[in-house]
């Protein structure tokens, strides 16, 4: 089991599951009814997409704490240098860590391992669900957000980015990963959830952790 990464998953489930169809249609429902809670506009999770629904992960649902500790490193030390951690440490359990999900402010780090939703709309504090309008995950973050904070430590991981946000040592970072170098797990999660977003964003889908 690992986690898997969609955006534009309700189009597909349209026409090859009519049973997750019904049930991501009423969680986006749910999802619409709690955005409206906070003051946010609701949205319409798109049946149809003039592109390929995006379907990427399948990496163990540990390997995002490893980015997740990364961020919140960057967060803390401005001036902080990564050098690798010791193997025996653990990313989830790492007081910098504990310490930045505390706040509830940073979409990477407060969010569910292995369910959830990103949305395509704006907003800064995280969402969280009730009794009365469940969602899968709990917690509902922004694309857009997310996006951002990825952004953000884009540079500490080596990964620079052209004026359209798109990698430019694709083939680096991929050779690094591959050769599980330092922060490979860091880097293939960003990458993954970077793709995420951008999908996300353009065409106004969620990303769903499944």
């Amino acid at each position: 089991m690992g986690l898997y990464i969609t955006s534009g998953a309700l189009a597909s489930f349209k026409e090859m599951d009519e049973e997750a169809f019904e049930h991501y249609s009423s969680v986006f429902k749910n999802i619409n009814k709690l955005l409206e809670l906070n003051g946010l506009a609701p949205y319409n999770e798109p049946e149809k997409l003039e592109v390929e629904p995006l379907a990427v992960g399948g990496f163990p649902y540990d390997y995002i704490h490893y980015l997740r500790r990364f961020y919140a490193y960057c967060s803390e030390y401005e001036d902080w240098t990564p050098t690798p951690f010791s193997p025996n440490s653990s990313p989830s359990t790492d007081s910098i860590v504990e310490d930045h999900a505390s706040l509830l402010t940073c979409h990477l780090i407060c969010h569910s391992d292995c369910a959830g939703f990103y949305v395509p709309v704006e907003f800064i504090d995280i969402i969280f669900d009730n009794d009365e309008f469940p969602v899968d995950g709990a917690m509902i973050g922004s694309s857009y957000t997310l996006f951002k904070e990825l952004k953000f430590i884009a540079n500490k991981l080596n990964i620079p980015l052209d004026e359209e946000d798109n990698i430019v040592n694709l083939k680096e970072i991929n050779k690094s990963i591959n050769e599980e170098n330092d922060f490979w797990k860091e880097k293939l999660v960003w990458c993954e959830l970077f793709e995420a977003t951008k999908h996300s964003i353009r065409n106004k889908s969620a990303i769903i952790f499944h």
